[in-house]
């Protein structure tokens, strides 16, 4: 019995943190500070456990510090839109291809598992070299969302795709177009 209850609370967990996500949109939610640092999610009193949401990593911690749920924003998009966001917002400053170089910005190609401050031949700020994010799906997905507040200090002037859409369908693209 206990296993189906701490079944269904990580299911509740995961439903509200979804919702507090989207509230968190406004930066307002419920009164808690929100960023990267971890906030107070949920005290149950019955086992004292407490649970902390990190906004940053969009990880679930309880009070100990393990972690309990990985949430993943990323979901497949359409690659078609994709492109043509590429080619409306990014194509000025990367290029997709192998040797097609730096432009404004660095190469895409071979971009996913690439760490950051990586490609040979362009210059990156401190910031970029020193963040040490790996690129994968779901770093891509909240880098496109705000880079100058991803990385604070970049030297990227993109202001960012606030639709969670238009960023699926850019990384479903660039996925298939920087391999």
């Amino acid at each position: 019995m206990s296993q189906l209850r701490a079944l269904f609370y990580l299911v509740a967990l995961s439903a509200l943190i979804t919702l507090l996500h989207k509230v968190s949109k406004a930066r307002v939610a419920l009164g808690w500070p929100l960023g990267s640092v971890a906030t107070r999610l949920i005290h149950r009193r019955a086992c004292c456990h407490a649970y902390y949401y990190d906004w940053g990593t969009g990880s679930v911690y309880a009070h100990h510090g393990q972690v309990l749920l990985l949430t993943c924003q990323f979901h497949s998009g359409d690659s078609k839109k994709g492109a043509n966001l590429f080619k409306t917002r990014c194509a000025q400053c990367h290029t997709l291809k192998e040797g097609e170089g730096n432009k404004v910005g660095p190469a895409l190609h071979g971009l996913f598992g690439r760490k950051s401050g990586q490609v040979e031949g362009f210059s990156y700020t401190d910031a970029n070299k020193q963040k040490g994010v790996t690129w994968d799906e779901n770093s891509l997905f909240e880098y496109l969302e705000n880079p100058k507040k991803y990385i604070p200090g970049t030297k990227m002037a993109f202001g960012g795709l606030k639709k969670e859409k238009d960023r699926n369908d850019l990384i479903t693209f660039l996925k298939e177009s920087t391999a």
